[in-house]
């Protein structure tokens, strides 16, 4: 895209810092709304599966929250090892930097988003368990 004119990019001493700024004859890829980040869910809700969290004495609640936070976890963790990867392939493919940079932020959102849920679970584990006390 700096090949084409659509990106300026501004050089400092260290490369990893380095910014890119849209020109004029920049123009989106794909017809995604560019100042509205869309963020999706690959879950899947099963009705039958839903818990009743009225009663969070229940150890089916606490197994519930137990089983999506390992869920959650092992998602990050894929997530965050394939944010490296694009990292590290930087240095390697510096023609598909831009590319990869795209791959990258959106696998960053995705880590961001299952933190999120990661936090929201251990908040209601929390709070079950305090109140079994």
């Amino acid at each position: 895209m700096v090949k084409s004119g659509e990106l300026n990019k501004n050089v400092v001493s260290n490369p990893q810092q380095s910014t890119f700024h849209k020109t004029s004859l920049f123009t989106p890829r794909d017809s995604m709304d560019i100042n509205e980040p869309v963020i999706t869910s690959d879950k899947t809700v099963d009705e039958s599966s839903s818990v009743d969290f009225d009663t969070c004495s229940e150890k089916s609640s606490i197994k519930y929250l137990e089983s999506q936070l390992k869920q959650y976890q092992i998602s990050l963790m894929v997530s965050v090892g394939e944010s490296e990867e694009y990292k590290a392939l930087f240095a390697n493919l510096p023609d598909l930097r831009s590319e990869l940079e795209m791959l990258y932020m959106k696998s960053r959102e995705k880590s961001s988003t299952l933190m999120g849920q990661i936090t929201a679970i251990n908040n209601v584990l929390s709070y079950c368990k305090s109140s079994i006390l």
